[in-house]
């Protein structure tokens, strides 16, 4: 039984971290003050208020952990302790400055006296008060050491650490407590004291102050008091639960140095367990060989940096204790992404300290022995307290991958209030756990094996028989750690991230494995692409990246190789293609143009695509603010700019053209661009095939839509429509709306202005819908991006078929297509889909439609004849809401070929209500009529939906509860 897994920390001196905190890098200088209580003989805390100064002659002799007397020098071999354990895990980046260290009072058995008993100071259920007597105590042992010596400047030292007598309240040990008096370890800082002591620091005669520090006790060793006797009473090897003070006061460390602790600070419940110091790692192998800093935090304090790979790359990484910066880190979207790295525990090759406990099973007080004769400890001679360990990963259950995954705006939140794990379902700093069980945190029902804390199958391994456990369709295989296994690599939000962490290798100082992601492209995602769109240039069908935030870059399709061309002079700016010269049809372009704001003036450069490359044909700077969008028109030698309120009535004063051709400014009145409009307008033209095969004719029709026009055709005020676009989402030769309000809310609207079923949708949506065939079939797919950064795709119907992690701040560019695939771009990823797909120009593929920012639409589909076999499909004819709540139903009725529906309402009883008239009845789309129910009674009615053609008719009774 590993005692250690079963140790709760439950520290209670918990206020906010201020940002006063000891620097991270370089050495620090600690004063230690010794501080005594006055002499008691309560049977509620341990000992009796004084320093253990005699030699220990108990039973655990001579592997005794902490061996009394605690005087000076014991106190100076934990400093050097200390300052071994954070040389080691920062890399030699932070440690202790043992020479300007000092430990007080000089004499070697003194200590300073208090007046007030130990138990004052931790007043037993009184929470409140305890918090006040932690300060308090704080307070007095810096005036004690004051007064006594006489004056003390504590501004010299980095930290101020008080030691006091006895042992501290900071384990729930698994037998009865008697001693519940003892003082917690605490972390006390400036809020705590301005909040309990009514000032942020303790000020003294000679100028110096003090705003935070440490309480420690003189050893959390229980077993050197006589009120062991009662607290082990019946087991059989006490010594065995023998712990020592160096994994405390480096926990403690960790809070002066700014790191969140990663346990549940409400329930005392594990975060990250056995394998972070900030956690229960801080009493591995009996708080002698505290574990190393998580990789977070060794990140955060700036002692290692993480490379991040992305697929498709093959990885060897060396163990934490061989080499630096050995930390792979893997985006996975939002604020979201895995840290891996390799730890081992080996004393020698395959030998751990279980492995010397399994083979002396049975020696009393074996932990004891191993840690002092067989894991290469250095022990000081004097004090026989060890000072030294070769690999602070000694203390793992395990040897193997950790894989951490990281939330940096969780993280965030939870910095200054001690709350970064504090909800297992989503912790900032959680470990993906490869027996799947993801039970660090949660109580176990086993007394005597608590996995809550972290176990030996919690680490990536070839040859982990628990992993297969939980993915039985995995064995025989390597081990994977992807989409399909338990745990998988969804980010927080649920949304897929398609990577897989494959091939684990076998557990060694060196270890390996591939990275693979089965939707996103070679080379993504990539934060420091900054793509705007893709299109063609070059004239072969196929289109090319455009990119770049501080320089513009483009590159071919088939490999991501950036070329530069432009350094932008402004980061504020726009970009847009040229359209053909025939404007609806989309063929290559010739010209890019880029608009930029540099203090109150407008940079405006165009490049011809000549010679496999970009070379700028012309360039201008204006008076003028940077627009909603730009437009270059088809020649290539105007940039529209500005953009009128109204499609139809156009403002000449508000149009600015700029053009090539020498210096001229030209004005016009908008007639010859009629099919421009404001940010929010769309136009669309249909081209519908009519008739038999071999007598086809082409019908066109124009037709443009605003915001306000669905607001107005709804009958709804203050929808706030943020965006608007369009496709032909049912192929059935009719223009689908697609809007967003501004709540963040989905809306599709059919030509008559009904909602499309599946529609609207409250997904928090922060991008247009953009719609293009992906894959399936001939359907538009919907694309939109949502607040978490995830990328949400859509079927026609609206059934979410992908969530799809993005990187946090990468904004959703275009749907197009890449490597010969269909594709959704954002900023930084490419994700790939089926083949590339003919969608005959039935798309809406970027904000302002495609990259020449055209907002015109041109669908080229077959006229879908309606149903003339039926009149309505009452498959589709129902009402909702359904019960009737809030005064109004809405009877909902597909119309195949009837040229006439009316509804006609009666009561249970059988008498006729009310009648209603459809009105511009549209055949072959979903037409709705509202009934007021205000004024009926409650009950249940029913509803004939009467459709009529001629002579002939069809009806279908729906029943419709109205509850007021």
């Amino acid at each position: 039984m590993n005692i250690s897994k079963n140790l709760t920390i439950l520290l209670i001196a918990i206020s906010a971290i201020s940002a006063q905190h000891i620097p991270l890098q370089g050495d620090i200088s600690i004063l230690v003050i010794r501080t005594s209580f006055a002499q008691d003989d309560d049977v509620s805390t341990t000992g009796d208020g004084q320093f253990l100064l005699d030699a220990y002659e108990g039973e655990c002799t001579p592997y005794v952990l902490d061996s009394p007397p605690h005087d000076r020098e014991y106190f100076e071999a934990h400093l050097q302790a200390l300052d071994s354990y954070f040389s080691s895990v920062s890399k030699e980046q932070f440690g202790i400055n043992i020479l300007n260290s000092l430990v007080l009072p000089i004499d070697t058995l003194g200590s300073y006296s208090l007046a007030s008993t130990m138990a004052y100071y931790n007043p037993y259920g009184d929470e409140e008060l305890q918090e006040l007597r932690l300060a308090e105590l704080f307070r007095d042992a810096l005036q004690a050491a004051y007064v006594d010596e006489g004056g003390i400047d504590f501004d010299a030292y980095d930290l101020i650490t008080v030691v006091h007598a006895g042992v501290g309240q900071d384990f729930a040990l698994p037998f009865l407590d008697p001693t519940p008096e003892d003082i917690a370890s605490a972390y006390i800082d400036s809020n705590l004291l301005l909040e309990q002591l009514g000032a942020a620091e303790i000020t003294f005669d000679n100028g110096s102050s003090v705003s935070s520090g440490i309480i420690l006790p003189e050893t959390q060793n229980h077993l050197l008091f006589d009120e062991a006797d009662d607290i082990f009473f019946g087991a059989s090897d006490p010594c065995e639960y023998q712990f020592a003070l160096s994994g405390t006061w480096a926990l403690m460390m960790g809070f002066a140095m700014g790191l969140p602790p990663l346990w549940d600070t409400e329930s005392g419940e594990s975060g990250a367990g056995v394998f972070a110091l900030m956690d229960q790692g801080s009493n591995n192998g009996r708080g002698v060989i505290p574990a190393p800093l998580d990789a977070w935090s060794r990140i955060y304090t700036g002692w290692e940096t993480a490379t991040t790979v992305g697929p498709t790359s093959d990885v060897n990484l060396v163990s934490r204790v061989l080499a630096e910066d050995q930390i792979v880190r893997i985006d996975i979207g939002g604020s979201e992404y895995f840290l891996i790295e390799n730890r081992n525990n080996w004393l020698r090759p395959r030998v751990d300290i279980d492995s010397l406990r399994w083979r002396d099973w049975g020696d009393e007080n074996l932990y004891a022995k191993i840690l002092i004769d067989s894991i290469g400890a250095t022990v000081d001679e004097e004090t026989g307290v060890l000072t030294a360990i070769p690999n602070y990963d000694y203390g793992l259950p395990n040897s193997g991958l950790l894989i951490w995954h990281v939330d940096e705006e969780k993280i965030t939140a939870g910095l200054n209030d001690y709350t970064v794990n504090i909800d297992r379902e989503h912790r900032g700093i959680d470990l993906e756990e490869a027996d799947g069980a993801q039970d660090i945190g949660y109580p176990s029902l086993n007394p005597f094996f608590d996995p809550g804390s972290g176990i030996w199958s919690d680490m990536w391994y070839s040859g982990n028989s628990e992993y297969y456990y939980a993915n039985p369709a995995f064995l025989g295989q390597p081990m994977s750690f992807g989409p399909d296994t338990y745990p998988d690599t969804r980010s927080n939000s649920g949304a897929d991230t398609y990577i897989s962490i494959d091939n684990i290798s076998s557990a060694g100082d060196t270890m390996s494995f591939t990275i693979a992601n089965s939707m996103l492209a070679d080379g993504f995602p990539d934060s420091s692409l900054h793509i705007h769109f893709l299109q063609d240039f070059t004239g072969d069908s196929v289109p090319e990246i455009i990119g770049g935030k501080d320089s513009l870059w483009w590159s071919s399709n088939d490999t991501l190789q950036q070329e530069y061309f432009f350094v932008t002079p402004s980061q504020q700016f726009l970009i847009a293609a040229s359209a053909d010269e025939q404007i609806l049809e989309n063929f290559a372009s010739e010209y890019l143009a880029y608009v930029g704001q540099t203090g109150d003036s407008l940079d405006i450069h165009i490049f011809s695509f000549e010679s496999d490359n970009f070379e700028q044909s012309w360039s201008r700077r204006i008076e003028g603010d940077l627009p909603e969008r730009i437009w270059l028109y088809p020649e290539g030698d105007i940039v529209q700019l500005n953009w009128w309120d109204s499609f139809w009535d156009v403002d000449p004063e508000n149009i600015l053209e700029i053009s090539l051709s020498d210096s001229t400014y030209l004005l016009h009145n908008g007639t010859a661009n009629l099919y421009l409009a404001d940010e929010n307008t769309l136009i669309y033209r249909t081209r519908f095939a009519l008739g038999e095969v071999g007598g086809i004719k082409r019908k066109v029709t124009d037709y443009s839509v605003t915001p306000e026009t669905i607001d107005e055709a709804i009958g709804l005020e203050n929808f706030n429509f943020v965006n608007l676009s369009a496709v032909d989402l049912d192929l059935d030769g009719a223009v689908e709306y697609l809007t967003v309000d501004e709540n963040e809310a989905i809306y599709v609207f059919n030509k008559n202005f009904t909602f499309e079923s599946g529609f609207p949708q409250a997904l928090n949506a922060t991008s247009p819908i953009l719609a293009r065939d992906l894959f399936g079939d001939v359907h538009p797919e919907l694309v939109v991006q949502v607040d978490t950064s995830d990328i949400i795709v859509l079927d026609w119907q609206g059934k979410e078929q992908y969530r799809l992690s993005n990187p946090k701040g990468s904004e959703l560019r275009m749907l197009s297509q890449y490597q010969g695939k269909n594709c959704i771009v954002s900023e930084s990823s490419i994700w790939l889909f089926d083949e590339v797909t003919e969608t005959n120009g039935n798309e809406w593929t970027s904000v302002h439609h495609d990259p020449t920012n055209s907002r015109y639409l041109t669908a080229f589909v077959d006229l879908q004849i309606s149903n003339t076999s039926k009149l309505i499909d009452a498959d589709r004819t129902y009402n909702y809401p359904n019960p009737a709540t809030e005064g109004t139903t809405i009877i909902r009725v597909f119309v195949e070929s009837a040229e006439e529906v009316k509804v006609e309402i009666y009561d249970l009883a059988g008498y006729f209500v009310e009648r209603l008239q459809f009105d511009n009845l549209i055949q072959g789309e979903v037409n709705e009529v509202v009934w007021d129910v205000s004024g009926v009674e409650s009950g249940v009615y029913f509803a004939n939906v009467k459709a009529t053609k001629g002579s002939d008719w069809e009806n279908k009774i729906v029943k419709v509860a109205v509850v007021h």
